[in-house]
């Protein structure tokens, strides 16, 4: 079952999260996870107004979560929903698809035309493109 994230989902995330960055799936880089900063984000999530936080929920155990905020595109204004979290347990990867789903469903209830999604690795690419995403951008970083 998809529903809204609670309080009580925040360590369960939390931990989706440290086994996320800890894999070394982001474009093949190691990156650590700072459990509390992390848990206060999700809290400031779960009672942010123009936000939609779900979590997969199967009998009690979470095993994925999206989050999308809606904000105006910096050009034109028109509204737009933006990825800003999509966690799935590695176990369980048919959670990433529903959730997405949820997510698009969400953001077109709320009157936005466009999803924007980012991938984090070659095959998160891969699969944005299967479900229709186009490449709108392409990111950066470097350690200064």
């Amino acid at each position: 079952m998809i529903r809204e994230a609670t309080l009580d989902d925040i360590p369960r995330l939390v931990e989706l999260g440290d086994q996320f960055f800890t894999s070394g799936d982001y474009w093949g880089e190691r990156r650590k996870l700072a459990p509390l900063q992390f848990a206060e984000h999700l809290i400031k999530l779960t009672r942010s107004s123009g936000v939609g936080f779900f979590v997969i929920d199967r009998g009690g155990e979470v095993t994925g979560a999206v989050a999308v905020a809606i904000l105006p595109d910096i050009f034109t204004g028109e509204k737009l929903a933006m990825k800003l979290h999509w966690i799935s347990d590695p176990a369980k990867p048919s959670a990433g698809l529903k959730l997405e789903k949820r997510a698009r469903e969400w953001a077109k209830a709320q009157g936005v035309s466009t999803l924007k999604m980012s991938a984090v690795n070659d095959s998160a690419a891969e699969l944005l493109q299967r479900l229709g995403y186009v490449q709108a951008e392409v990111t950066y970083s470097k350690v200064i």
